[in-house]
């Protein structure tokens, strides 16, 4: 994949993503900031709901004259002219009581109006109406009506059951006639309330209520846990589909330098076979016997060669394991690593490196196949001489620790990066050098190495060092 294109592929996911999830917040804030306006109308209506309740009930108190109003006092006087009516009535169940001069005063008037009955006057009707001074905010008129229950019954048909604090403000005094609800160590809470209505008689009715964000979060819990569950599916997928966009980006990265690495591998002996043939044709080289099975055998060698690399590029293809059987014996790790140490040496010297080799074991036998164990220790070997390059510093060592013999290679080499780390044992997969193909080989040396360990019941690890790498080969000592 283009790496061009894929970076964008990244960037269009990306945003398409960031883009649902913004709207998915922006969806929520919206669907609280609509759960919260229900909520205020609910409770201004609730408010309403107590200020009309407390309206009716003093407007039952309040005085009108009607011809059959109980009075305390009365008197009328009745003709075709004129009308007078006296009356004394009581307020909100109060009784007054009157002295001789209250009683003297209303004869007085009345004896007035008897004695201008007779003369003509444009006056119709005097209507005298006496009553006590009232007690309009008395406590009694919020318990008589019961304006808790009120309000919490019509909160709760709001479904709205939250605690809450409720008063009623003087207007004028600034003092609270009465306070409802939850008990309050400060009324300060109330005066800075958002709910607040005005009543009758000069006074507020203000209304508080406590965790309201926690209630309207709660009521918004299935929308919040929708576009959570959203959310996270959608991050799922985007990471899905990257990792499936990187896996595909290293597979073709893989085969690019697959398909480079064999035709490299091809080219040599391909390149000898055809020198080879074209030679013998020469007219003095085909009368010489001798040359001819010079060239016939290295035809034959590199042909060889060539078959091998094909069979085990098949295999693995096919996801056979390179190690169909085990001829398991009692072999010597110490007498292997010395002898691969020996092997390698010219090599190694040639390119002016070291490779040593240390034993700090006490038991060096294991049952294992030899053949396998000494291609696999040698392939970590040449896998430390190959990335090496210049600097060539090989130390293979041996030990026992928790049951198993260890065997590390531990190189100065170019290292491995971490992005590497967990792929360097898969089939085919080979650290990137670009386009530099002086590192030969399809990928196979090091899942070749973890499939030795596996079959023997052992493990493979690696550990990036400062400088170089360490692989660690695993055997069981008691192996059966």
């Amino acid at each position: 994949m283009n790496s061009f294109n894929f970076k964008y592929i990244i960037i269009l996911i990306g945003l398409s993503s960031l883009g649902i999830i913004l709207f998915q917040i922006n969806w929520l804030n919206e669907s609280y900031s609509i759960t919260e306006k229900n909520f205020n109308e609910s409770a201004f209506q609730s408010l309403k709901n107590v200020k009309n309740a407390l309206k009716n009930y003093r407007a039952s108190k309040n005085i009108s004259i009607e011809d059959d109003s109980k009075t305390a006092y009365s008197y009328e006087s009745k003709d075709s002219l004129f009308l007078l009516k006296f009356y004394s009535l009581p307020t909100l169940g109060s009784v007054y009581k009157y002295d001789d001069q209250f009683y003297n005063t209303m004869d007085a008037y009345r004896d007035e109006f008897l004695r201008k009955r007779n003369k003509k006057s444009s006056l119709k009707e005097f209507v005298f109406i006496i009553h006590g001074k009232r007690d309009t905010l008395s406590v009694n008129d919020y318990k008589e009506i019961n304006v808790d229950s009120i309000l919490n019954k019509n909160l709760s048909k709001s479904d709205i059951k939250l605690k809450h604090t409720f008063g009623f403000k003087d207007k004028k005094s600034k003092k609270w006639n009465y306070i409802g609800g939850e008990v309050l160590k400060d009324t300060l809470v109330l005066e800075k309330s958002k709910y607040i209505l005005d009543t009758v008689e000069e006074e507020n009715l203000h209304l508080v209520f406590y965790d309201k964000k926690q209630f309207l979060y709660k009521s918004l819990s299935f929308n919040i846990i929708l576009s959570t569950l959203l959310v996270l599916i959608i991050l799922f997928s985007f990471w899905y589909a990257l990792k499936i966009i990187l896996k595909q980006k290293r597979l073709s990265q893989i085969k690019t330098d697959f398909i480079n690495n064999i035709t490299h591998e091809f080219k040599t002996p391909l390149a000898s076979i055809s020198m080879a043939a074209a030679t013998i044709e020469e007219p003095e080289i085909i009368k010489n016997e001798n040359v001819v099975r010079q060239f016939t055998k290295v035809i034959k060698e590199e042909n060889s060669r060539m078959n091998k690399q094909v069979e085990m590029i098949l295999k693995m293809a096919q996801n056979d394991n390179l190690i169909s059987k085990l001829d398991k014996s009692e072999v010597d790790i110490n007498t292997i690593i010395k002898t691969i140490t020996v092997n390698n040496s010219i090599r190694v010297e040639k390119k002016g490196g070291n490779i040593n080799y240390h034993y700090n074991t006490k038991k060096a036998l294991v049952i294992a196949d030899e053949l396998h164990i000494y291609q696999a220790i040698n392939n970590l070997v040449d896998n430390a001489i190959k990335y090496s390059y210049n600097n060539i510093d090989i130390v293979i060592s041996s030990k026992n620790e928790n049951g198993y013999l260890i065997i590390e290679v531990t190189d100065k080499g170019i290292g491995i990066k971490r992005e590497d780390e967990n792929r360097v044992f898969d089939k085919f997969y080979r650290v990137s050098t670009k386009n530099l193909h002086n590192v030969k080989g399809f990928g196979l040396g090091l899942n070749y190495v973890k499939q030795t360990a596996e079959a023997h019941g052992g493990y493979i690890t690696l550990k990036r060092n400062t400088i170089g790498t360490t692989f660690s080969l695993h055997l069981p000592i008691n192996n059966d």
